[in-house]
């Protein structure tokens, strides 16, 4: 099968995938019973559905925006597709540190009712290394005189490396990092030259460090997204007439990436105190749904097989978007084992 053949294979598939289930109109289905979590969520956590990120950057005295200038709008922008992909509403004004978001956050006039946030995140990106080096090999041959090789030219060995670190904040709160991503990727090119040092043309040497950093870019997007998901919560119960189809209402709808299709892993949230006074809250995921084509601005119908649950649902339990790597970097077109390293805290 030729690459572009296996490509348009895999977008038919994806296009199928993101669908959704046809479940006709939920009013055809049953309302059934359903029993409520305890503790039931409280009214701020219930409105705690939207993701809210601000994005910072972070520019050092070795690598000032003089130099990756250009390349940190990149980064951002990268992030902004995928933040908002995701869901996420995204302030994209870059500021420049954590403290000018923090000074920023404090100004911010109070919400009004009703307006759904999750968190107030920021993602502080910094360019950690920008590097391009050249290295000479000067021309060889078995059979060749001195003067002949003299006369040939030498290989130019053009090698980059851009590693950036992407760290995730809670506002308000401290300055411990929940989450950090650490993109590092480099590149190479050749080219025959006669002059050692290696000179090449600065629109060149730009290209390959862009190349590099794009590739690195590339393997950002399913961490993020999982990351920066919206949930929400399970609020009605329905049946079809034949009971062989069950349907759930979420509060997650297409205003915070509610999309048809995509898959959503189902939690029992669980609150408990531990030796030291502290309260502690866990996630235990009790199953997986999808969300089908049946999706408001504020609500989702999702489908799940009741023989696949740990234990039976309740109105309350939460529901959280889950994104998988795509077919592609699977079949070894993209390397993101080796160039993305992700140390997350649990949300």
């Amino acid at each position: 099968m030729t690459i572009r053949r296996l490509l348009l294979a895999l977008a038919t598939t994806s296009a199928v995938a993101c669908a959704g289930t046809h479940i006709g109109s939920p009013d055809d289905y049953k309302p059934m019973a359903f029993n409520r979590v305890f503790p039931y969520p409280s009214p701020e956590e219930l409105a705690q559905e939207k993701t809210e990120v601000t994005l910072a950057t972070h520019f050092t005295t070795e690598l000032p925006r003089s130099v990756v200038g250009a390349s940190m709008t990149t980064i951002q922008q990268r992030l902004l597709a995928v933040l908002t992909e995701a869901g996420a509403r995204v302030d994209d004004r870059s500021l420049e540190d954590l403290k000018a978001v923090r000074r920023s956050f404090a100004k911010r006039a109070p919400r009004k009712r009703g307006d759904r946030i999750e968190a107030n995140w920021v993602l502080v990106s910094r360019v950690t290394r920008y590097e391009h080096e050249a290295l000479y090999e000067a021309p060889s041959g078995l059979f060749k005189s001195d003067e002949e090789l003299a006369a040939e030219p030498g290989t130019c060995t053009h090698h980059g490396a851009v590693q950036v670190d992407i760290k995730a904040f809670v506002l308000p709160g401290d300055d411990t990092a929940r989450a950090t991503f650490s993109l590092a990727n480099e590149g190479e090119f050749e080219e025959k030259n006669h002059d050692e040092s290696c000179p090449v043309a600065k629109e060149r040497r730009q290209q390959l460090m862009d190349e590099v950093l794009e590739e690195a870019l590339t393997c950002l997007g399913t961490s993020i997204k999982n990351q920066f998901a919206p949930r929400g919560y399970l609020e009605e119960h329905r049946v079809s007439e034949a009971g062989d189809t069950h349907i759930y209402k979420t509060s997650m709808g297409s205003e915070n990436g509610a999309r048809p299709g995509v898959e959503l892993s189902i939690f029992r949230v669980q609150y408990m105190t531990t030796k030291d006074g502290q309260k502690a809250r866990a996630e235990h995921k009790i199953g997986e749904a999808e969300i089908t084509d049946e999706i408001g601005k504020g609500f989702s119908w999702v489908s799940v097989n009741p023989g696949e649950l740990e234990q039976p649902l309740l109105a309350g339990d939460m529901v959280r978007a889950v994104y998988h790597d795509d077919l592609v970097s699977g079949l070894g077109l993209g390397k993101c084992e080796d160039i993305l390293t992700a140390d997350v805290q649990v949300r």
